[in-house]
């Protein structure tokens, strides 16, 4: 997915490319009508190279439609998701291919580095051996973070949910949850293969509050379809609502503590709609109204997630 990132694009493209494979792979991007020169960088490589391919979209769909545009004409066994302000390291895609050949699976997830601008680098170890599994209650924690540390076969990705409502923030938990209840075999890898740039500019970094709960409404609607459809175990449930309220109590905190009057009524308004989606269960939705209505209640909630010192800083900052 390309949005407005003709400073990294280069860098995400070229680890891409100078991988050293025995394999033919294609290179699927996605122009989500960017306003800067993304396309005209994107069509200069596509000249010079027959495995890139180029999708155009007239207008800006947001980053979940964006990847499903990519997913719904790719030719390939498997499918990896690339940011297009990250980028890979050298010879994963030959590692990564030698691996799956193994052990056939559905999905393998495996561990990735965050690095900023300074090039400070810290390795994410979210995974300490590898692994192959069965049993989704092990997994739970893989499937609620980024789609780009995950390689899934193209087959479980055909006919989803993700994708058919355009969603910025949170897109991430809707294609985790949908992967997780359509795989059975998981392998799990301790390899660090993907460099996750922390660009203070991006789509996640960018959005405001208001923004950011209209995309977490649309997130937990599309949950809602989601377990529907293929049905859930009562814990799996559970792990999801509560990785989403946490990001929803981190914004009632701001709500609190850090907005304007004139933003409240709409911020209320939004939170009082994600308040009845039938996800969350009556006791949650009693905490949550609390933490509305009370700057304390609310701090509370925050620490309890978050632990003081974060919470502190939040207010401070």
């Amino acid at each position: 997915p390309v949005y407005n990132v003709e400073k990294y694009l280069t860098r995400c493209l070229d680890s891409i490319l100078k991988q050293k494979v025995n394999f033919y792979y294609e290179i699927i991007a996605v122009n989500d009508s960017s306003t800067d020169a993304s396309r005209e960088i994107l069509l200069s490589y596509k000249n010079k190279y027959d495995n890139l391919i180029l999708i155009e979209h007239n207008s800006n769909k947001n980053l979940s439609v964006a990847r499903n545009s990519g997913i719904s004409i790719s030719k390939g066994l498997y499918i990896m998701h690339i940011d297009s302000d990250d980028w890979i390291e050298k010879n994963s895609l030959q590692y990564i291919y030698n691996s799956i050949s193994q052990i056939s699976c559905d999905v393998m997830v495996f561990n990735y580095f965050i690095e900023n601008s300074r090039k400070e680098r810290n390795l994410i170890k979210i995974i300490n051996e590898d692994k192959f599994v069965t049993d989704k209650r092990l997994v739970y924690n893989y499937f609620v973070g980024a789609p780009w540390n995950k390689i899934v076969k193209r087959s479980i990705l055909s006919n989803v949910i993700y994708g058919q409502v355009g969603i910025n923030n949170g897109e991430d938990l809707v294609y985790g949850t949908e992967l997780l209840l359509k795989v059975d075999k998981i392998k799990i890898c301790e390899y660090a293969f993907y460099v996750y740039f922390n660009n203070l500019n991006s789509l996640t970094a960018a959005n405001n509050s208001f923004s950011f709960l209209l995309n977490q409404y649309n997130v937990i609607v599309e949950l809602s379809k989601i377990i529907k459809m293929y049905g859930a175990e009562s814990s799996h449930i559970k792990h999801v609502v509560n990785y989403f309220l946490e990001f929803i109590y981190l914004e009632i905190f701001k709500y609190n503590f850090k907005l304007r009057h004139d933003f409240k009524i709409q911020i209320k308004e939004i939170l009082s709609l994600i308040l009845t989606s039938e996800l969350i269960n009556d006791i949650d939705k009693v905490y949550l109204n609390r933490a509305i209505n009370s700057n304390f209640y609310s701090f509370i909630e925050v620490i309890k997630r978050f632990g003081l010192k974060k919470t502190v800083g939040l207010i401070i900052n």
